[in-house]
C-alpha cells in the first residue's frame, strides 16, 4: 500500500497521517490491463464519503492466497482495518473538539483530558463493532477486493446504547458527528481533484516493461476423496473464485471441466442433522474446506443455487446428460433439490416430456430420494424420471430430498443463476 502525505483538516480538527483518511489499497496508479470494468468503489478506495447518506468506506484486497476462503477473509479484515484507521482520525478529531469546548483550549493534563482519552477508546471500540462487509469483487487475475462500510446515521443512532460515555459526551457527538464527517469529505474532495485532472490530461509516461504472464485465476489439481471410512479415490478439483467455480469454498469437486460445464458444479459440503435441500441460503460461508453449512445452499458460490430448487427437471437436462451425470467425478455423489417422481405411488412422472417435468421434495419413503450425479449414486425402482433408465438418485428411502443428512448426500449440485 502506498503512503500519502499528511493533510490538515479544516477548522483544526486533526491531522491525517499516512493516508488514515485517504485511500487504502486502491489500484488507481497500477498498470491494470485496459478493458476491465472495475467497480466504482474499488476505484474510489477508502475514505469518508457523502451523498444520499454519509458513510465511511474501507477497501481491502489480497492476492496470491490459493485458499479462497482464507483470501476472502483476509480481504475482509484489511477492509475493516482501513475503516479503523479512518475512524481513529475521525473520533480523535471529534473528541479533541469536545475537549477544546469544555476546557477553553487549556490542553494541560487534567482529569478532563484523561476522561476524553478514555472516551475515544470506548467510542471507537463500540462503533467499529458495527462495521459491515458490503461487497466483494474478484479481479480476473485472482485478486479479491472487499468493501467495508460504516454508516454515520447508525453511529449516531447507537449513541444511546453507549452507557460508558457520559451524557455530555454523547450529546456533543450526536450534534457534531455530521460536521466532522463533512470536514473529512472536504479533504477527500481536495485529493480527488488532482486525480481527476490527471485522468483528463495524463502526463507522458515511459514505455512500460513487458507484462509478466498473469497467474491463472482458476487452477486444477488432484486430491483424495474419502468414499467411506476405509476407501478413498483420486478426484480432480478446480480451485478459483467462488463466483466462477460455483462453490462457496472456492473448490469444485465434480464437473471439473469449466469450459464444458460453465453453469454446473459439484460442491462437497457437510451439515448437521437431516435438513431440506431446499432450505434457503443463510449467507454463512461454508464448504468442505471451511466448515459445516447452516443450509446446503450455503455451499454454492455467489450467483449460484442448488440445482432443481424449484423442482424443474430442465435445470439438470439443460446442463448435462445421463452419462456425464453418472461420471461427474471419479467418485462421490452430488444431489439436487428434487425427488425423482411426481407422486409417492407407482412411478408417476407427470408430463410426458421429461424437460417439462417438475418434482416435489419429499421427506422420505417411496420416490423421495433426491436426484443425484456421481459414481456413488444409484438407480432405484423408478429410473425414468429424468433420463430413461439412467436417472440416478441418492439411494435409501429413509432419507428424502426434504430430510437428508450430509453423509447420505455427499455433496451439492449447484447451478448458476
Amino acid at each position: 500500500m502506498s503512503t500519502r502525505p499528511a493533510w490538515v483538516l479544516a477548522g483544526g480538527v486533526a491531522i491525517c497521517v499516512l493516508a488514515a483518511c485517504g485511500k487504502g489499497e486502491s489500484k488507481q496508479e497500477s498498470n491494470e490491463p485496459k478493458g476491465i470494468d472495475f467497480p466504482e468503489w474499488v476505484m474510489k478506495g477508502s475514505g469518508a464519503f457523502g451523498g444520499e447518506k454519509r458513510v465511511f468506506y474501507g477497501v481491502g484486497s489480497v492476492s496470491g492466497i490459493k485458499n479462497h476462503a482464507l483470501a476472502r477473509a483476509t480481504a475482509d479484515n484489511r477492509a475493516r482495518a482501513e475503516i479503523a484507521k479512518i475512524f481513529e482520525v475521525y473520533s480523535a478529531s471529534l473528541m479533541k473538539d469536545y475537549m477544546a469546548s469544555t476546557t477553553a483550549g487549556d490542553m494541560s493534563k487534567s482529569s478532563e483530558e484523561q476522561h476524553v482519552e478514555q472516551a475515544i477508546k470506548t467510542f471507537s471500540a463500540q462503533t467499529l463493532s458495527g462495521v459491515q462487509i458490503a461487497n466483494h469483487w474478484f479481479h480476473p487475475d485472482g485478486t479479491i477486493y472487499a468493501l467495508a462500510q460504516l454508516d454515520l446515521a447508525a453511529l449516531t443512532d447507537n449513541l444511546s446504547q453507549m452507557k460508558e460515555l457520559n451524557a455530555k459526551v454523547r450529546d456533543y457527538v450526536r450534534k457534531n458527528a455530521e460536521r466532522v464527517h463533512m470536514d473529512l469529505e472536504k479533504e477527500e474532495d481536495k485529493r480527488a481533484a488532482p486525480r481527476a485532472a490527471a485522468e483528463v490530461s495524463p502526463p507522458a509516461k515511459p514505455a512500460p516493461e513487458p507484462a509478466k504472464p498473469a497467474k491463472p485465476a482458476v487452477q486444477t489439481s488432484q486430491t483424495k476423496l474419502a468414499l467411506d471410512d476405509t476407501h478413498t479415490v483420486d478426484i480432480t478439483v478446480v480451485r478459483g473464485p467462488p463466483a466462477v467455480v460455483g462453490c462457496a469454498d472456492g473448490e469444485r469437486e465434480a464437473f471439473a471441466d469449466l469450459a464444458q460445464f460453465p453453469t454446473l458444479a459439484g460442491c462437497l459440503a457437510t451439515w448437521s442433522a437431516a435438513v431440506s435441500l431446499r432450505a434457503r441460503k443463510t449467507g454463512a460461508l461454508c464448504g468442505d474446506d471451511i466448515g459445516p453449512c447452516a443450509a446446503p445452499a450455503d455451499s454454492c458460490g455467489p450467483g449460484w443455487r442448488v440445482c432443481a430448487d424449484g423442482g424443474a427437471v430442465q435445470d439438470l437436462m439443460s446442463r448435462t446428460n445421463a452419462s456425464q451425470c453418472e461420471h461427474a467425478a471419479a467418485g462421490g455423489s452430488f444431489v439436487a433439490a428434487a425427488s425423482h417422481c411426481a407422486q409417492q405411488s407407482g412411478c408417476e412422472y407427470g408430463a410426458a416430456e421429461a424437460a417439462a417435468r417438475s418434482y416435489p421434495c419429499f421427506d422420505n419413503g417411496w420416490c423421495s430420494e433426491p436426484l443425484c450425479c456421481g459414481p456413488s449414486c444409484g438407480t432405484g425402482s423408478c429410473p425414468d424420471g429424468v433420463w430413461p433408465g439412467h436417472t440416478h438418485i441418492a439411494i435409501g428411502t429413509d432419507q428424502g430430498c426434504n430430510e437428508i443428512t450430509a453423509r447420505r448426500a455427499g455433496g451439492i449440485l449447484c447451478c448458476k443463476e
